[in-house]
């Protein structure tokens, strides 16, 4: 299986997250800036190599997006990413000081969701470290 680009990472953890319609997909990857050019060549990318597909409702006017029969095939690929991207976003923490980053930059949703999400991993950390015998969690 070919490497997967960041935008097909993105669609794909989507569609294995349980959002599937195609219109919803593109709104929320645009919100963070990515060109809608992008999402469209990373679904047809996606569908050509059978890891996802793309189904026309019984309307006639929502596509939705859902696993295709290759799916399995890049699970653990993916896997391996996602951790990458937490250790490029760890690594790119270390190199900024937290007074520079601009949350009021960000809308209170946004700000919400970021907090709800780390409050999410923490626990997750504290719960891997815990098993850890040499490592006390305070």
């Amino acid at each position: 299986m070919s490497r997967l680009g960041d935008v097909q990472t993105y669609v794909l953890m989507m569609t294995l997250k349980g959002l599937h319609n195609f219109e919803d997909i593109v709104r929320l990857l645009n919100k963070f800036g990515i060109p809608k050019s992008s999402i469209y060549s990373a679904i047809d990318e996606l569908a050509k190599k059978g890891i996802v597909k793309k189904i026309v409702d019984e309307s006639g006017r929502r596509i939705i997006i859902a696993p295709g029969p290759k799916i399995h095939e890049i699970i653990e690929p993916l896997k391996n990413l996602i951790k990458r991207k937490i250790l490029e976003a760890l690594f790119t923490l270390t190199l900024i000081e937290i007074p520079e980053l601009k949350f009021d930059e960000f809308d209170p949703e946004e700000l919400s969701k970021l907090r709800d999400i780390l409050e999410q991993l923490i626990t997750h950390i504290d719960q891997v470290l815990s098993k850890w015998k040499k490592i006390e969690v305070q």
